[in-house]
């Protein structure tokens, strides 16, 4: 004979302690047992609120947010009543869950998943629906009841094609000096995905594998336990999924020659000085011979060796300039 359910922005009534101050989930409106000023409860039986049909065919979770004041807690006879159909309400309704405990002027959270339907004896169909139902009765007491914020949603999983990696740095074939190499990449494998790292001076990439969770724009300093010996080394990287199988078409291969040498010693006298300089205005102007490797007379890390780089030297030698390889002066090799 009274509360009936009816959508809307919550009434906020100071003369009735009963109402929700408020929405459950902020878009405004909800579903109450007569939002109104007043005594507004539910009273003489039970009022029902029925869902559209919606499609459970392919599984999923119903979640929604339901407000409950009860005045009466003895008996379960007061409650908030969840019943589920699977032929658009055409015949049977199961019930799905109860909510029977005072809420207070709080809302709470309920999802029923496709496991607690099943085990409901209840068909997962295109044609599904739900119903609440708020009871009061005898003896008449405040029933309060509000449905928000419900949602049946699906959840797939789908593949998501790794990235090719791309080394930025160093470049393929370049001469390294250093024997625990960082590599610079851009590429990300994917939710659980990795990439593995294998290098061999042969190219049968079986001297050691190490992995890295994700190598977008990140440099990299692989695992490869002892120091490795001068020489050229290939190296490859492959995407691998998160079972372990390696994504074809997803690798790349490239290599690099560790040799020790000492960044400015273009002449390679075992230490920079005015000679080096020198050493690379004959390379660069007379056709005289190259630095041996070619990395070392690239003095100020430009990827090239000009006669800038014999600037550099002579800057760094007579006028107190910045070391070698370090042209911001962080004393870190920047090259």
């Amino acid at each position: 004979t009274n509360g009936y359910w009816q959508r809307g922005i919550p009434v906020n009534d100071p003369g009735w302690d009963y109402d929700p101050y408020s929405d459950a989930d902020g878009s405004g409106q909800c579903y109450l047992t007569e939002n109104q000023i007043g005594n507004t409860d539910v009273d003489g039986g039970a009022v029902r609120l029925t869902s559209p049909i919606f499609d459970m065919s392919q599984g999923g979770t119903i979640s929604y947010d339901y407000y409950l004041y009860l005045t009466n807690t003895g008996g379960g006879v007061d409650m908030l009543l969840v019943e589920i159909s699977d032929d658009g309400g055409l015949s049977d309704w199961t019930e799905i869950t109860r909510h029977d405990t005072n809420g207070g002027t709080s809302w709470r959270h309920h999802e029923i998943t496709e496991a607690d339907v099943t085990a409901a004896g209840v068909a997962l169909t295109s044609s599904m629906r739900i119903r609440f139902t708020a009871n009061d009765a005898d003896p008449q007491s405040i029933v309060e009841a509000g449905i928000d914020a419900f949602t049946m949603s699906i959840f797939e999983c789908e593949s998501i094609t790794p990235d090719l990696p791309t080394l930025i740095a160093p470049s393929d074939g370049s001469a390294i000096n250093d024997n625990t190499p960082e590599f610079v990449w851009n590429a990300t494998a994917g939710p659980d995905g990795t990439y593995t790292l294998e290098y061999s001076q042969d190219e049968t990439f079986t001297t050691g594998v190490t992995t890295e969770p994700d190598l977008a724009d990140t440099t990299f300093t692989p695992d490869v336990g002892d120091e490795l010996a001068d020489g050229v080394w290939y190296w490859h990287v492959q995407a691998v999924d998160a079972t372990g199988v390696y994504q074809s078409g997803y690798g790349v291969s490239f290599s690099f020659t560790l040799q020790a040498y000492i960044c400015g010693d273009a002449n390679g006298s075992g230490a920079v000085d005015v000679d080096d300089a020198v050493y690379l205005i004959n390379y660069i102007f007379a056709s005289g011979p190259e630095p041996d490797p070619m990395a070392a007379g690239d003095a100020n890390c430009s990827g090239a060796v000009d006669v800038d780089d014999a600037v550099y030297l002579i800057n760094y030698i007579f006028a107190g300039g910045p070391e070698p390889c370090d042209p911001n002066g962080d004393g870190v090799p920047d090259c």
